[in-house]
């Protein structure tokens, strides 16, 4: 069953059983017939766990709900084209890693979308998408400025001991296209530190954003202790600037007794910027002892890394 357009009658027309049929009641059928019918629309469900970059992605369902689950922050440029124009489909991310349709670019033309800009999904947005004029278009999106405040990113901690080459003891990484310009990163860590090597020894402390130069937050002497300290508190801050990211130290004594915190800091320190933003990007801390020894150390405890939006 298809539409047929509707005839232009003139006067002096002679209607025939056939065409009463093909104008009006087959039309007519057309107009009460639910989507999911017709083939536009469809209950039908596919789950992607992708985890890299797509171009002319290959689904099952062109007409349905696809439901990404993956946990990286991919780009996908384009979905293989249904074989008839209409059809209607839903997306739905529904893992960690923000999903990014890019506009108009790579993949294949008629696979392609066309939405006016580039639209992220985050965790639990969703789209719906109709394939018309030999592209995907918005049915429906989330609306502009959908993004959380804030976002909370996974912290990777690791020891420093018996050594002294530099140790990246703390790493997190933000998605591509999520650091916008204005948005600040606060980075708090909880750790327990000790020198029992013999001798006061030193620590510094760099950070760096991406392939951006290493920025020192951190030279502190430790004097010779049998005592095992643990602090916390605000480690450093980031926050973009055009296409610089602005590095503020922000605790000015590590290594003191538990409970002490140092909401105060010294400023900007430097600047790390990376070469774009719209890949992801890795944010490192690094730490270099003095000496090598088994009683020299800092052990991170615990880890936590937040982007407050700009707006």
């Amino acid at each position: 069953m298809a539409w047929t357009a509707p005839r232009t009658w003139v006067a002096g027309d002679v209607l025939t059983a056939a065409q009463l049929n093909e104008q009006i009641k087959a039309n007519e059928l057309i107009l009460i017939t639910p989507l999911d019918v017709l083939g536009n629309l469809s209950p039908d469900i596919e789950t992607s766990s992708v985890t890299s970059n797509q171009n002319n992605l290959a689904i099952t369902v062109t007409t349905g709900t696809l439901v990404f689950t993956g946990a990286s922050a991919i780009d996908i440029t384009g979905i293989v084209a249904p074989a008839t124009a209409g059809k209607l489909l839903s997306i739905v991310n529904r893992g960690s890693g923000t999903h990014t349709l890019k506009d108009q670019v790579t993949s294949t033309a008629a696979n392609r979308f066309d939405l006016g800009a580039d639209v992220e999904l985050a965790t639990d947005d969703s789209i719906a998408l109709v394939y018309e004029n030999s592209r995907w278009r918005a049915w429906c999106k989330p609306p502009a400025g959908a993004s959380p405040a804030v976002v909370a990113y996974a912290v990777t901690t690791a020891n420093v001991v018996n050594t002294v080459a530099e140790t990246t003891v703390l790493s997190f990484e933000v998605p591509a296209n999520a650091w916008a310009d204005g948005d600040v990163i606060f980075c708090w860590m909880d750790a327990l530190f000790k020198n029992n090597e013999g001798s006061s020894r030193n620590i510094t402390g760099k950070v760096n954003v991406g392939s951006g130069s290493q920025v020192q937050i951190l030279s502190q002497s430790y004097g010779n202790s049998a005592t095992e300290y643990q602090s916390m508190g605000m480690v450093c801050s980031f926050m973009r600037s055009g296409s610089a990211v602005l590095v503020g130290a922000n605790h000015r004594d590590w290594g003191v007794p538990m409970g002490a915190i140092y909401p105060g800091g010294d400023g900007v320190v430097g600047t790390s910027s990376p070469a774009n933003f719209t890949d992801a990007q890795t944010v490192y801390l690094k730490l270099t002892l003095a000496a090598a020894d088994s009683t020299f150390y800092v052990q991170p405890q615990n880890a936590r890394a937040w982007k407050v939006a700009a707006s």
